[in-house]
């Protein structure tokens, strides 16, 4: 990677790109995972994405006044002394973004896999999707977020006008089946956080104030709210909560299904397939992105390659107090 360490060289994203991004990295997951695993709760999973909203809301404001009031934590022009004491925070967060880094990963292979090549291997598949990532982090974060501005009319509105077409399938008797409502919308509404936890990454985002990024990130965070609500709403229409629990990604099944008159959109499966490639693509990215770069600020810390530092903080290693010290994870004890 280069000496970039937020966003691009210049360490610099516009609101109205931040916007983009993030509304690309929630649709990615949330659309796809989301549907089937609230299916159960029928009608009542409205309001555990409501509450999940909220709760993603609430998470992202704390993340950005977080950040205003230790926007130092990141600043490598502050001595290393200081620095050292955060190489801890730095493994967590490595660890962090790794995790949701493969899971991404096998969301995103296992779409590609089941959708358009399923004879092919599915490690073959992760391979190619891992060499990508690999050469885009090379380009900074940046670059992906002027890619998706000028995409972004072109991959949310087709997804709008699908939606829309497939309102006139839905039967609203799926939509009026009386369920029971208890606990199980809470934990609705912890899958909706969950599928929203992309927004911790703005603790990364410099050269703006914690209003700019809270005004953009809620806008994103309100623009997916919707298009969820619509989404689940059609599914449910659609398929009934019975066979909707059944479906592994459903919205990929749906848009295959979607007769749209005209030849330009007899593959419409396939081009609604490319928007869920465009917003796996742009978390799965970042996730590796803040990985790495949080790997290399601990290499760079304690002066030790990073192939080193895999090995010596592996799970089944383990330091004592003064021994972490001297290893220049940490300051002092």
């Amino acid at each position: 990677m280069s000496t970039s360490y937020t966003f691009a060289q210049n360490e610099s994203i516009s609101p109205r790109q931040l916007y983009r991004l993030y509304v690309f990295n929630l649709l990615g997951v949330g659309t796809l995972v989301l549907p089937n695993n609230l299916a159960k709760l029928g009608k009542y999973a409205f309001i555990s994405i409501a509450l999940g909203v909220f709760m993603a809301w609430l998470f992202m404001w704390i993340v950005s006044e977080v950040r205003e009031r230790r926007k130092t934590i990141y600043d490598r022009s502050i001595d290393k002394t200081k620095y050292a004491k955060m190489l801890i925070y730095d493994l967590i967060i490595a660890i962090y973004e790794l995790s949701q880094a493969a899971f991404l990963a096998w969301i995103f292979v296992k779409l590609i896999h089941d959708s358009l090549i399923p004879d092919e291997s599915f490690t073959v598949v992760l391979l190619v999707i891992m060499a990508v990532c690999a050469y885009a982090l090379s380009g900074g974060v940046e670059c992906r977020a002027r890619v998706y501005e000028v995409v972004f009319f072109f991959v949310l509105i087709p997804l709008a006008a699908m939606l829309l077409f497939a309102i006139s399938d839905v039967r609203f008797d799926y939509l009026m089946i009386k369920d029971r409502v208890g606990v199980d919308i809470f934990a609705g509404a912890y899958y909706v956080f969950a599928a929203s936890i992309s927004v911790f990454n703005i603790l990364f985002v410099r050269e703006r104030t914690a209003s700019q990024i809270r005004g953009s990130v809620s806008k994103a965070i309100f623009t997916y709210a919707g298009l969820l609500f619509l989404l689940y709403a059609v599914l449910l229409g659609s398929f009934g909560k019975y066979s909707l629990s059944e479906i592994e990604f459903p919205a990929v099944v749906l848009m295959s299904d979607v007769q749209i008159k005209g030849s330009f959109f007899k593959r419409a499966d396939a081009l609604m397939l490319s928007v869920w490639f465009f917003t796996l693509f742009s978390v799965l990215n970042m996730s590796l992105y803040y990985a790495v770069l949080r790997c290399e600020n601990i290499a760079e810390n304690t002066g030790k390659d990073l192939s080193i530092i895999e090995q010596d903080t592996d799970r089944d290693n383990f330091m004592y107090a003064d021994e972490a010290v001297e290893y220049g994870l940490i300051d002092r004890v």
